[in-house]
């Protein structure tokens, strides 16, 4: 079976990987991971994550999911409708042999 050694990453998209993987703590194909999450991990900016998931999205072994749940904010006496966005990291189902619970 292939292993993250085998794709032909850059050390940053293995460290990415490689950081992202422990996060994914549920069933596979569930995610709630945002690439500030990973940044943080990794110990590089969020724009360096961004394109370092970009690459990796292009390689297919990860694709990304917006998701923009409605919240109700106290804004002084009033409530106010708020969008926020996330945009959660996937790890692809042809890659889930990365993970060592979703093999």
């Amino acid at each position: 079976m292939k292993t993250l050694k085998d794709l032909n990453l850059t050390e940053l998209e293995k460290s990415f990987v490689e950081n992202l993987i422990p996060e994914l703590y549920a069933e596979p194909g569930f995610t709630d991971v945002e690439v500030k999450e990973v940044a943080e991990k990794m110990g590089i900016d969020v724009k360096s994550a961004k394109g370092v998931l970009g690459s990796l999205c292009k390689k297919g072994i990860l694709s990304t999911q917006l998701h923009d749940p409605s919240e109700l904010k106290r804004v002084g006496k009033r409530l106010k409708l708020v969008i926020v966005k996330y945009e959660f990291i996937i790890l692809n189902e042809n890659y889930y042999y990365l993970h060592p619970e979703w093999k």
